[in-house]
């Protein structure tokens, strides 16, 4: 795996200054907190979480990680995770999620490079505390970039980002339905964390809905709209096709739309079919069926059973 070589280049190469056992007793306490969680791993890394974290809110480090585990205790510890996760390892990898910020600032100027940093610390650290290779696999790929927030600020497509999520997925061993959720419970945590409701100055509570009487948060309206799209890919439909290009893709006949089979003797002569979103027509040098995105259209899921935009005409 990539994460080995990356964490030999960046991991921490002092001893630990607590045990497993200490882990183990604080995570296993009845007035269990995150601050306590957190203080544990300030006797090595004091340093990297004191440090700015380069967002215009100011926040530390610190303060930071405590807002996200605070988002995980109030609307996630209580329900089994997916690819039944461990919680308290997932405590301990919300932890150390943004470790590598404060390095990537410092020798890259930029902290969107945290990520490659952050997989050396933590992939080093979690070595170290004994969690199995499976376990790490699957943090380090949770951790290696930001696939939903990229997908929901629009800078990658439905398309790209689904082929992203299956390669981490892979990488983690984990099937890509259950990843993607365990993505998913990671992104609230984390960008649920710059909200008025994780306690700190509103930022993204647009993107999220708080139901603190019963436990729950969700993704508003439009952000659940788009998240549902990379679901429904997720169940990899036999028939569905994400087209983001505007190039001719063969298609099995069967998988046509109703209302195109209907027009059969117009598609075998070669006739192009327009509807709003795709045209159809039968490639005569192949025999082979085909389907083609509007212009107009970004991209698109296509299957014959309904018919999912990712944009607003």
């Amino acid at each position: 795996m990539v994460w080995h070589k990356i964490a030999g280049i960046f991991g921490k190469s002092n001893s630990l200054s607590f045990t497993k056992a200490e882990l183990n007793k604080v995570l296993g306490s009845t007035d269990y907190t995150p601050k306590a969680l957190v203080g544990l791993f300030e006797r090595n890394l004091g340093k990297e979480f004191n440090a700015d974290s380069g967002v215009r809110e100011k926040y530390s480090i610190k303060r930071h990680t405590l807002m996200v585990m605070g988002q995980f205790e109030k609307y996630f510890s209580k329900s089994d995770l997916p690819a039944s996760i461990n919680r308290n390892f997932f405590r301990v990898f919300l932890a150390l999620h943004d470790i590598g910020k404060p390095d990537a600032i410092k020798k890259t100027g930029d902290r969107r490079n945290q990520h490659l940093y952050t997989v050396g610390i933590m992939s080093s650290m979690l070595r170290r505390l004994d969690f199995s290779e499976q376990e790490i696999e699957i943090a380090l790929a949770l951790v290696s970039g930001d696939s939903i927030g990229d997908y929901i600020k629009g800078k990658r497509g439905g398309k790209r980002t689904t082929e992203r999520i299956a390669q981490l997925a892979d990488d983690a061993g984990v099937p890509f339905y259950d990843f993607l959720k365990l993505l998913l419970v990671f992104y609230q945590c984390d960008a649920g964390s710059y909200t008025e409701d994780a306690g700190g100055l509103k930022s993204l509570d647009r993107l999220f809905i708080f139901d603190r009487k019963k436990g729950k948060m969700g993704f508003s309206l439009n952000t659940a709209t788009k998240i549902d799209y990379l679901k429904i890919y997720a169940e990899a439909m036999p028939v569905s096709i994400w087209l983001d290009d505007h190039d001719w893709h063969d298609v099995a006949y069967d998988n046509l739309k109703a209302w195109v089979k209907s027009n059969r003797e117009r598609l075998d002569s070669g006739e192009v079919i327009k509807g709003n979103t795709f045209g159809y027509r039968r490639n005569l040098s192949t025999g082979e069926y085909q389907i083609r995105l509007s212009s107009r259209i970004r991209e698109a899921l296509y299957t014959p059973r309904s018919m999912l935009l990712l944009d607003h005409n």
